[in-house]
């Protein structure tokens, strides 16, 4: 009897397992960040964020258990990416839901009286996700700046005034030392400023991050505006003037309406840079394409340059 042998046949190859990286490279992740976070290194805003969206691992664990066995290119990679996409849209809808709520958590004050020494004032704000109430003072001889903020933690509010060739120069900004701030500490803020009017103000400069602005200059002598808004409203209210006194300068908000408050009596050009005009034909006219004017004269006491991304508007009490 013929024996029959294995000895010819070659044996069928093993096929070689996928290694899954998923779960060492998890608890690699998990440590660094536990000790990151333990040596203070780790941002106070991102250890806020773990510690609100660690239920997105449990995420991880499900989908990995759905389509852990399926014959899929990159699982793994879909899954991760997939959790990370989730926690970064949860992560921005709360801050965007947070951002704008008006908080008062922080609160900072600011008030100097401008001595002889100065015959004028140069006033420099500087805010980020804040309203902004400007107007005059109500102090009894009419010579100081005011200032009261409101917001989050996450904010500082300082005030600085000196002295420089006659000019009180003050300066009030708002800051947040933590770039990135927890989702505790997000939130808009409110500045209230008074204004002198005992003396003039050679320049009002505002730069606004995000929120209204609403500027009433009724009582106020201003000679120049630097008014850059980056998303918010600006509601501004001219002063009556005398005939042989001028303000100039520009007001414009690059995402946001501009309004314009003009007492009867006072003549006004704006030089329209962006905008849909909107006024009273009555009043005022629209010449050489971007110039919104009072009718019936040359002579304008206060010449502007306005742009806002909506509407440019006019309006006579």
């Amino acid at each position: 009897m013929q024996r029959t042998t294995t000895q010819g046949r070659s044996p069928a190859r093993r096929q070689p397992s996928r290694i899954n990286w998923l779960w060492p490279l998890l608890l690699i992740a998990a440590a660094l960040l536990w000790i990151a976070q333990g040596t203070g290194i780790l941002p106070m805003a991102i250890a806020d964020w773990i510690a609100r969206g660690w239920p997105v691992v449990l995420i991880v664990i499900g989908l990995h258990g759905l389509l852990g066995g399926a014959r899929l290119r990159f699982v793994n990679v879909l899954i991760v990416a997939g959790a990370v996409l989730l926690l970064g849209g949860i992560i921005v809808t709360a801050y965007n839901r947070q951002s704008d709520q008006l908080r008062q958590d922080y609160k900072a004050s600011f008030a100097q009286k401008i001595g002889s020494d100065a015959n004028s004032v140069l006033l420099d704000v500087t805010t980020l996700a804040t309203q902004l109430d400007i107007s005059a003072t109500d102090a009894a001889d009419g010579r100081a700046v005011e200032a009261q903020f409101v917001g989050s933690p996450a904010s500082v509010f300082t005030g600085s005034y000196q002295v420089s060739n006659g000019v009180g120069v003050t300066t009030l900004r708002e800051n947040h030392p933590e770039t990135l701030p927890a989702l505790t500490a997000a939130g808009r803020g409110k500045l209230t400023v008074r204004l002198p009017v005992g003396l003039p103000i050679d320049t009002l400069k505002i730069r606004g991050s995000a929120g209204n602005l609403a500027l009433d200059l009724s009582g106020v002598i201003v000679r120049t505006l630097d008014i850059q808004v980056q998303s918010g409203d600006v509601l501004l209210t001219v002063p009556a003037m005398a005939a042989n006194f001028g303000l100039g300068g520009g007001v414009h908000t690059n995402s946001g309406n501009l309004t314009i408050h003009v007492p009867n009596g006072v003549t006004i050009q704006l030089t329209l840079d962006s905008g849909k005009p909107d006024f009273d034909a009555a009043n005022y006219l629209l010449a050489n394409g971007n110039h919104v004017q009072t009718s019936g004269t040359r002579d304008f006491q206060i010449a502007l340059a306005a742009g806002a991304s909506g509407t440019i508007a006019l309006r006579t009490p």
